[in-house]
């Protein structure tokens, strides 16, 4: 038990044990941090930790037990973190609670792995400091208008194609507002070209309410697959591009298109990044950057994902750092997470880089933004990597027309329970008197009035224009191009010869070039 520190031994025991503990949050409090909005999570642990109450189960750990005088015992604050802000001591109470609202919300960080104790000054800095987290109304009444048209959209598409297969977000529509806010934070930082990788699920809102590709054009497109000249492929394949203007800024969005080998676009991306980088000049990475978005099986069972990320740092192939963004749905297709994998988090992976992970609650929107605020700041500051996993779930099956409940009653009788999270975001916002419950729903009125005008428009003879579903305009590439005259690309023998005897024929002796013993019998 920790006394109130009296000089000597006794002093230095208390202030080592006090060290201990905020050390411990910060590597350890994402262990017990309140990420599944399900609480299934929470479930499994309560088995097997017996249910160690909050704040007691970080502390119960390191063997410390605490009387009522000892919390209230003033501490300074060590420099490795920043609790305390201007203030030089606090009572240990204050201490735990402060570690408490940082590191075992709805936000866990993993970090305390990166080698550059510089990286773990800057994180801590970014989430300890007090009242660095708060969002202003403004902020979150933007948030929340994102969030409707996200939640209003997958909910209209499938009221008006009920039995079509269109791998939607829900349950992880946080995914729109938290993506937006990367577009508007790394904007503002000078970015202003994006190259965006993902598998299907989602990919229509991204396309809708991001790419802004116009809503008539998505809507015609249900119920005629065959958009690409009788390619047969579909819409969550595809990509587009576009070029907005953010506060007065041009920004270029792209979105890849991927077919259903899910994280084959991940290479592609990040080299497209590199290539469009090379071209502009951009050698730290400070005006193009990837963003990939990954489903938690996925990332965690597809090699090429490890082959990306272990790329990622090499001089020849960096980008600058990629925004990873994971879908955590909490299951792969049909199997438990726990007979899936051999790590703990689906993103444990990404630790191979040193890369840090923020996990956050998928029904926690303004967590998700803090997220996306600290991993823009650490990407410009350091051109690392950062990995954002949101925790969240699948309301419904693998695509909208299996029954997920043969194989997971459990999970899915409380997703049937669970508001969706636009629900639980506007409750929020009354409840503390951001917004009125009238103005919430003013604007769930005004997007599914754009959906139907938009629908209606649709089921007319609308020609869509087949550029707005390839991620890069082409203009005028096959203008005159007559597709039955194949032009010889063939380079002449003669020249070729030129080339081959001037590579393999040594510089003249008198330049005293020493040429390898080894390399003299591949020369002529």
């Amino acid at each position: 038990m920790l006394e109130k520190y009296p000089k000597g031994e006794h002093m230095m025991k208390s202030y080592v044990a006090v060290y201990r503990i905020i050390h411990a949050y910060q590597s350890r409090g994402h262990l017990v941090a309140k990420l599944d909005p399900l609480g299934i999570q929470e479930e499994i642990e309560d088995l097997v930790k017996r249910n160690y109450k909050l704040p007691t189960k970080i502390i119960h750990n390191l063997g410390l037990e605490f009387s009522g005088k000892d919390l209230n015992c003033e501490f300074e604050i060590p420099q490795f973190t920043f609790i305390g802000g201007e203030e030089k001591s606090l009572k240990l109470k204050e201490i735990i609670t402060r570690l408490e609202k940082v590191y075992c919300q709805h936000i866990g960080l993993e970090y305390t792995y990166c080698n550059m104790e510089e990286m773990l000054q800057f994180i801590r800095k970014k989430v300890e400091s007090p009242g660095v987290l708060d969002l202003s109304n403004d902020v979150r009444k933007k948030i929340l208008k994102r969030l409707t048209k996200a939640v209003v959209f997958e909910l209209f598409v499938s009221k008006k194609w009920p039995k079509t297969k269109r791998f939607g977000l829900e349950g992880a529509e946080t995914l729109i507002p938290g993506i937006k806010q990367i577009i508007d934070r790394a904007g503002n930082n000078g970015i202003h070209t994006f190259i965006i990788g993902m598998a299907h699920r989602g990919r229509l809102n991204i396309l809708t309410n991001l790419i802004h590709k116009p809503l008539r054009d998505t809507f015609s497109q249900f119920g005629s697959p065959e958009i690409h000249h009788g390619s047969g492929d579909v819409m969550y394949h595809l990509g587009s591009t576009i070029k907005r203007e953010i506060d007065g800024r041009e920004i270029t969005l792209t979105l890849m298109p991927n077919p259903s080998h899910l994280e084959t676009v991940s290479p592609l991306v990040v080299g497209r990044t590199r290539s469009e980088q090379f071209f502009h000049g951009d050698k730290q990475g400070k005006q193009v950057m990837p963003i990939l978005i990954h489903g938690d099986a996925a990332f965690s069972a597809q090699g090429v994902v490890y082959e990306t990320i272990n790329l990622s740092n090499l001089p020849n192939y960096t980008s600058g750092g990629t925004i990873h963004f994971i879908i955590n749905n909490q299951i792969g297709f049909t199997t438990d997470p726990r007979v899936a994998r051999s790590t703990p988090n689906c993103s444990d992976l990404a630790q191979i880089t040193r890369a840090p992970i923020f996990r956050v609650n998928g029904d926690d929107p303004d967590a998700l933004i803090n997220c996306c605020n600290l991993a823009v700041d650490f990407r410009d500051k350091f051109q690392k990597g950062v990995v954002i996993e949101i925790v969240c779930y699948r309301r419904h099956g693998h695509s909208e027309l299996d029954d997920p409940s043969f194989t997971q009653p459990h999970m899915y009788k409380k997703i049937k329970e669970l508001p969706n999270v636009l629900k639980i975001y506007i409750k929020k916002l009354v409840e503390e008197n951001v917004i009125c419950g009238d103005e919430a729903k003013e604007m769930c009125i005004d997007y599914i009035k754009s959906c139907e005008k938009a629908y209606q428009e649709s089921q007319k003879d609308h020609q869509v224009d087949l550029k707005t579903w390839i991620d890069k305009s082409w203009d005028c590439f096959f203008e005159k191009q007559d597709p039955n005259n194949i032009p010889s690309t063939g380079v002449k023998e003669g020249t070729l010869k030129q080339i081959g005897m001037k590579v393999a024929t040594p510089p003249p002796s008198n330049l005293k070039f020493d040429l390898h013993e080894g390399v003299k019998k591949n020369t002529f």
